[in-house]
Parts: C-alpha cells; structure tokens; sequence
C-alpha cells in the first residue's frame, strides 16, 4: 500500500433529489394548419396508393413509417398506442436545417458577441445588446425580433463598434441559420393504420378534435416537416453496407463468389411475429439465391437479424440502385456489414533475452475477449487463464497468434522499452478471433468467424464468465474488467448506438463490469497535399498543422469505430506516443510529430448525444507513413521498428522470447486496462484496511471513475486550437478539443498515490431514483486565506441500466453541481464543456484558481450526487464512483494531505454504516 494511501469521502444517508426548474422559451415557428395541410395532405394519398398489400415480388404487407418533425413533441409511444396496427420502432434526435416554414428566432443573449466577434470581450457584448434591446430588436428576453433586417440591426449598432458591423451581423445571421432540433419517428404500420392517420389529419387541419386518446397526433401534426415510408436509401446510409460492398464487388467480379452480410429486421415484441418475418426474409434470401448463415436475436437490446450470403452479381445491381424484393421489403431496418475485425498478422520481430519470470497467484479482474495468444512465451507463461469452449485452438497455429498475445503482453508487462514491473494477478482469455479461413495468405488475419453472429459470441462469453451455464459453474466470477480491442472498420457510430454497443451496455449493467473497448483504427490514406520534400523543409509546428487541419478537415469519415459508442463502457483512443527508439527505415515519415496528440490511427468523437467520447486518451505507439503519390500517405507495408514493444509469436518451434513493434487503439486500450488492474487493487487494499464491505456492485463504475480522474488535455489543447480551432466559440472549441482528446492523458499511478501536496478521495455506492448522495471533502486549514494556485478535481461515473428503443437510452442520469465547491475553493471550471460532461456517464470536472478563500473551522466540500430518471423508467438502483482531488503545486509547503485524512477519519465509521 502506499505511503499516502486513497482517502474514504464521509457520506450522508439518502435524501430526497433536489429538483431545480428551468423555464424553457421555445422560440420555434411552426407553419399553421391550413400549410401543413397543402403540403402534407398529398403525401399522405401518395403514401395510401403506394402502400403494398399482397406485392407479387413477396415484399412485407407492412411497412416501417417515417415521420421527421422539427420541433420534439414528446409522447409519440402513446399516440402510436392510440391507433390499431401501428406498432413502435424508435425514436431518434436528429438536427435539420431551417427553411421558409419552420425557423427558430435566435436568442442574443448579454455574452452572445463575446468569442464570436474577434476583439470582442463580455464589456462591449453588453453595451451592443442593450443598444438591440433599447431599439426593438430584440425582445426583453433577448430573442431576434421577427422581420427585422441587416440594415436595421446595422443602424442601431453603436458608433463605438462600427468597424465590426460585418463581423456582429454575420454572427446574428449564422445563429439564425444554425440547424433546428428534430426527430425522427419510426413504427411499423399496415395499410389500415395509415389510413386512420389520415382521418386524424384531416380532422386536426380542419380544426376538429381529435378522439380520445389520440391527442398527442395534435402536437406531432403541428411539427411534421415530413413523411415517408422506410426506403432502401435508409436500409444502406450511415451502416458502412455500400463502401463494403463496393469493395467486395471490385475484389470478386465476374466469379461464383458470395458477399456475407447482416440483415437487420424491425424489431417486435411478439415472438411468433419475429419467427414469422424471419421465415419471411429468408424466402427472399433463398429466392435470389442466396444461403442464410445463421441468426440472431436478443430482446435485451432489441436486436433480430440473419446473417446472408448473396451471389456477387445480385450485390453488383444493387450497387447500380437495381433493388429486388428483399431490398425494398418493408420490414427490414438496415443492411449492415458481416464484423470484420480483422487484424494482419505482425511482423516477425526478434529473438530477446526474457527468462522465465514467476507466475501471479491471485485470480483475474482482467477478462480478454481477443484472438489465441501464445500463452508458452516467456513472458505469459503462467500469466494467462484460456477458456475456449468453442475449440478455435483447433485452427489455430501459433505463428498467427498475433493480436491476443500483444494485448495480451501490453496488459501484463506494459510497453516493454518502459521496464515496468507486471500485474500481480492472472489474466482471463475467452477467443473470440480466429484465423480467416478463406484468407489466401500465408499468414491469415485473425477475425470475428463468418458463421456467428459478433454479438452472440460476445453474449455468450460475458455470461459464461458471471453465471453458470449448463450445469457449470461462473468460469471467470472475479472479473471487474474485460479488454475489448476489437473495432469493426466497417461500421462508424451514426446517431444511435449500434447493436453491439447496446451489448455492451446491457451487460455492463446486469453484471456490474467494465468494458474497456479501442475506438477503432482509421487506416485509409491521408491527404495532406503535400510532398515529401515539401513536408520536411516545415517546421515541427507547421507540419503538426498540416497534419492536424487534414485530419480534423476530415473528421466526419474518422468517426468512432462500433462498438465504441458504447456508454457505459471506457472508450480510449491512441496518443502518438510510446516507450521506444525509433528505428525509422527509408521512405517512412512522421507526419505528427508530437507526442501531445491523439495518433493519425485515432478515431474522432463525439459519441451518443455529443458525449465526450472517447473517454480518454492513452499511449498507442508512433504511427509512420509512407508516400503514395501527390501528396497522399500511407500506412508502409513493411513495418519500422517503431511503436510499442511487445511480446510475438514464434517463428520457429521452441521459440518463445521474440519481441516485436506494434501501434494502435488496440495497444492504448490494453495500457488502460493494465492500469485499471492495478487501480482495482489499490481500492481494495484501501477498503479492506477499513473493513468495507459491500463494495462488489459498484467496484467497476469506480474503477471507470478513477481511470478518468488523473485525464487533463495539457498542452495538447493549445496545440489542437491554434491548428483548426481558432476563431471558434469558446463552446466549440471546447467541443473540438474534446472531439480529439476526450478528457486527455490520464494518469494512472497519480490517482492512487497522494502526495503531501494532493488528496484523493473514493466514495461509491448505489443511487436509486430521485435520490441525492451528499459527500463532504473537508476544507484543509493551512489552505484557508492562502495567496497559491490549487485545483480540484470532481469525477462521477456509473453504469446506467438502458432503454433501447428511447431516443435518450440511457436510464440512469447522475450528476453534480460544481458550481458551489469552485465557488468555495476560489476557482473556475477549466477545460471540458460543463454541459457536455453530463451527456454519457461519466462527469469529470476540474476547477482551478488561485483566489484567496478563507475556510472557517470545520467547513466542507459538499459533493451532491443526484440520479434522476432519463430514458424510463428507472425501478433499479444504480452504481456508481465518485473520486474528489485537491492539490495544491509541490513546492508549497502545505500538510494538505494530513490535514485532509484526519478531518476524513472521525467521518468514516458513519460512511461505512450508509455504503
């Protein structure tokens, strides 16, 4: 244990939530009824005369309605329950551009020109709104007056700003075009149910009033912007299906070859229904001459799809908008592509000098769900636990045991060029990845089987690990952590989380374990338009932003990869960064050379609802390049010894000491799990000093919580903002650096060793609903009228039970108020967006000033965690951790820590009590 061991923050019992109430203007204008019939009332005789009740081609007698709205009425899930043979989807927030009918009137609030303007400060935006206010343009809540025109604003700008006329009429002007808030409804309806729809419309139009129970059509009605059937374009956009099938029409042309792929089906409640559109879909498949592979379905996460394979020549007429029965069948949601997760084999490396080293003893925290790796290396040998009841070993030769044995090396031993000591427990291998057989290679990739469904492995891995499966016992019930390095290239995070995240997260929640998961590696080519000669005459700055502009310019194809939009799971990106020496070879070149930034592999956030994702950021290895041809780079096809050291495979028998170089999110994710497992075990060395117990359910949202509690974005902001983001609001300047960095580099030893200088304390727990968690920090009187800098540091996060087909998903919303403690400490909220912070589940917070505070005898920090219900509805209690920091610089001389444990230690025998 160490010195300065994690303190227990004093907790009082339950109290009820305290509800702060904010009126909400809705500035939205909506076009009237008589529009809205003119527009929509064709729509809706197109959509009945369309409608397809016994199609010849065997498309479904149902099909899935859309309903796009501006504007987000609520209780959409009680008007579809109104109206007989309409049956609910999903509903998704989505933002859509304002147009003639629907607009928002913008608010000009006293701040509005400060950041927007250049030169601007919060003084001058104060004095040009109240000249707007003071001549009616804008009202006395600050919103733009309607009709009001440029020159109308410009005449009552004052004199003293005129110079910057332009400037303050084009932020008005860009505010009222910003995208408006819509939704997009989706429900399964038969030809009746539309019908009934459209009696209702016409009764709403002509001012009638709609029948009981059918109120809530009212309110949609006045928002509907559209409407339309769920149409192939829908099946295909943002699933990844058509760059797929491009790729595997150009490689298998003209040949018998099939393409494999998933087709999701909308999703029923009822059983007998599902087998029966099941049964359905499949005749088509077998109509084009196509096989079904095998199925799926999961009601958990309301996930039923086949996966298929179709002769090449019906994907090519596809590909040319050629759409057969089955693509236009009405009760298929999307097409996706078969996961591949492949990972290439690694380069051979070299033989080391690595004894054998002693084997941990205590059981695994850490579970792996990866490839095979090669356990007889030295440097695994007695290290890993291998359960592989689906028997991949059998086809697996250890030459081409490459991922499992890197990920597997990284969370063992760390980079090996860092010389750091291994975990003291044993790691929990279950296969996932095998090789590919129906690669052509000497040496195959490792991938997700073709005849199984990714999530179904997944599932039945998790659940085999936490409870017995016929007949036997939990293989794995120790585990709090499981390492999933696995991204599918195919599928970026679009709107709403995928099935596999919506996996992920539900069996977070059932079985209170942390997912730790890779966002992805991006590896298509990089334009940076520049040559190589050019490149290296720039300076180091310059070429950071080439590299920086090319890669943000192109932030919407370098999106999370699935199934890393998860929420309850720690998503970790890659930093440009490792232990080694290079030893570049010729025609390689660093296009990034900063070790302060997310690697060019990286993904890009933000995830579900702009929450900061990835979580953080961590150490992945320095990625080289090489050129392609007019100003384009690639990754080199022979392999620098660059990167992060690992553990390889043999090459010949007997060989078990080979080393070899690596770099990705893979390796990133690996580090973090390497150091969850030593923050695992300094928690409970800390809880069982106290005699805690209790503690199991909430032991992963702790760890989650602390693995985020040392992330700060350091240097790398400035950077990141002088490159692509200057000029920006301060909130999207925020949002943009968090979009690269998450919450940054954490720290993993610094959150489990305080200092003299630095406190940190744990508390944890279960929340229900509508129930407040008050912690108190005490105040340390050595800080109190102090003239220094100090900084606190707040992290929450939990594990929220979802609601999969809610547009907000996520059941369980947990938070904190900052606002009094910065107040208390004499500081200011730095770095991520305040908002932003509470999207997902986890809030990190870090308040930093040097304002003098004088701290009165015994007073606290009070540390409110309240949990609300989001999605609905919320009938189980919630886990979650919450670390607090304080700290002052080293070189103050402050007993900041002992102070802060003895006011803690008369506080934590009440704290065991409530926990």
């Amino acid at each position: 244990m160490p010195d300065k061991p994690l303190l227990l923050l004093p907790r009082s019992a339950p109290m009820p939530r305290e509800v702060t109430r904010r009126m909400i203007r809705n500035n939205l204008r909506l076009p009237g009824r008589q529009d809205q019939g003119q527009r929509l009332g064709p729509q809706f005789t197109n959509m009945l005369e369309a409608f397809v009740t016994d199609a010849p081609a065997g498309t479904s007698t149902e099909n899935i309605l859309v309903l796009e709205t501006i504007g987000r009425p609520e209780n959409f899930r009680t008007a579809v329950a109104s109206v007989p043979g309409l049956r609910w989807l999903a509903e998704i927030d989505q933002e859509v551009e304002a147009d003639a009918r629907f607009f928002e009137r913008p608010k000009i609030g006293s701040r509005f020109f400060k950041d927007r303007v250049f030169a601007l400060d919060a003084r001058d935006s104060r004095e040009i709104t109240a000249s707007l206010k003071a001549n009616g343009v804008i009202d006395e809540d600050g919103i733009l007056q309607e009709g009001v025109s440029d020159d109308q604003i410009h005449a009552v700008i004052p004199e003293d700003y005129r110079e910057q006329a332009e400037q303050i009429l084009a932020a008005i002007n860009e505010e009222k075009a910003s995208p408006l808030p819509g939704r997009m409804y989706l429900s399964l309806s038969n030809r009746q149910a539309l019908q009934e729809i459209k009696r209702m419309f016409d009764t709403w139009e002509q001012g009638g009033r709609l029948r009981f129970g059918a109120g809530a059509w009212g309110e949609i009605f006045s928002h509907l912007r559209t409407m339309r059937f769920w149409n192939a374009k829908d099946r295909v956009t943002e699933t990844g299906i058509l760059d797929y099938w491009q790729k595997e029409v150009a490689y298998k042309r003209g040949t018998a070859s099939m393409v494999a792929f998933e087709i999701e089906l909308s999703y029923e409640d009822d059983e007998p229904s599902r087998r029966e559109r099941q049964r359905h879909v499949e005749a088509l498949v077998v109509r084009e001459g196509g096989t079904v592979i095998a199925s799926c379905d999961m009601k958990e996460i309301h996930f039923h799809a086949i996966k298929v394979e179709l002769p090449v020549a019906n994907i090519e007429r596809v590909l040319g908008e050629d759409y057969s029965a089955l693509f236009q069948d009405g009760g298929i949601l999307f097409f996706r592509p078969s996961p591949q997760c492949a990972v290439d084999a690694f380069a051979d490396g070299v033989a080391d000098d690595i004894p054998p080293l002693p084997e941990p003893e205590e059981p695994p925290v850490v579970a792996v769900l990866d490839g095979l790796p090669f356990s007889r290396h030295n440097l695994l040998n007695g290290f890993v636990i291998i359960d592989d009841p689906d028997n991949f070993a059998d086809d697996y030769p250890p030459r081409e045991m490459n991922h499992g044995t890197a990920m597997v090396s990284l969370i063992c031993h760390g980079e090996l060029d860092a010389g750091e000591n291994p975990i003291t427990r044993k790691v929990y291998v279950r296969p996932i990845l095998r090789p590919d057989t129906e690669s052509p290679q000497e040496r195959r990739p490792e991938r997700i089987p073709k005849n199984v469904f990714f999530e179904d492995l997944v599932e039945r891995a998790v659940r085999k690990m936490f409870a017995e499966v016929a007949g036997e016992p939990a293989s794995a019930p120790s585990v709090r952590i499981i390492n999933l390095s696995v991204a599918d290239p195919d599928r970026m995070f679009h709107q709403f989380p995928g099935p596999t995240a919506r996996l992920l997260d539900w069996l977070s929640f059932k079985y209170k374990v942390l997912f730790c998961v890779s966002a992805g590696n991006i590896k298509e080519p990089v334009l940076l338009g520049v040559e190589p000669d050019e490149f290296s005459a720039l300076t180091g700055e310059e070429k950071v932003s080439v590299a920086l502009r090319t890669w943000y310019g192109e932030r919407r194809n370098r999106r999370l990869l699935a199934p890393s939009e998860s929420i309850n799971s720690l998503t970790v990106g890659a930093l440009h960064d490792d232990a080694s020496t290079p030893v570049i070879l010729d025609g390689c070149l660093d296009i990034l050379p900063s070790t302060d930034l997310p690697s060019p592999l990286s993904p890009l956030g933000h995830g579900f609802r702009s929450s900061v994702k990835p979580d953080i950021v961590v150490p992945g290895g320095r990625q080289f390049f090489t050129h392609i041809g007019d100003g384009e780079y690639n990754l080199p096809r022979l392999t620098p010894r660059s990167g992060q050291k690992v553990a390889a495979v043999p090459v010949m028998a007997g060989d078990r000491t080979r080393t070899t170089y690596t770099c990705g999110t893979s390796n990133a994710n690996a580090l973090a799990v390497r150091g969850a497992s030593f923050i695992h075990d300094a928690v409970l060395d800390v809880l069982e000093e106290h005699g805690i117990e209790n503690y199991e359910d909430s032991m992963a949202a702790l760890i989650k919580t602390l693995l985020v509690h040392g992330a700060s974005w350091g240097e790398a902001a400035d950077i990141i903002e002088s490159a692509v983001l200057n000029g920006e609001h301060t909130t999207e300047v925020k949002k943009g650096i968090a979009r690269c960095l998450g919450y940054g580099r954490p720290d993993f030893a610094k959150v489990i060793n305080c200092t003299a200088s630095r406190a940190t304390a744990i508390g944890f727990g279960v929340i229900a609903k509508d129930q407040r968690h008050e912690y108190q920090l005490p105040l340390p009187p050595s800080l109190s009228g102090l003239d220094c800098w100090r900084r606190l540091t707040i992290t929450l996060a939990w594990l929220s039970p979802i609601s999969v087909d809610s547009r907000k998903y996520r059941k369980a919303a947990l938070t904190f108020e900052a606002t009094e403690p910065a107040n208390d400490i004499g500081g200011s909220r730095a770095e991520a967006q305040w908002q932003q912070v509470r999207n997902g589940t986890l809030q990190h917070e870090i308040i930093e000033g040097a304002e003098v505070r004088a701290f009165q005898e015994g007073q606290y920090l009070v540390i409110p965690v309240q949990c609300r219900e989001d999605a609905g509805p919320l009938n189980v209690e919630v886990p979650y951790g919450l670390v607090v920091s304080l700290e002052v610089k080293e070189d103050v001389d402050l007993p900041l820590y002992e102070e802060i444990r003895s006011l803690i230690e008369v506080s934590v025998r009440e704290t065991v009590r409530v926990v």
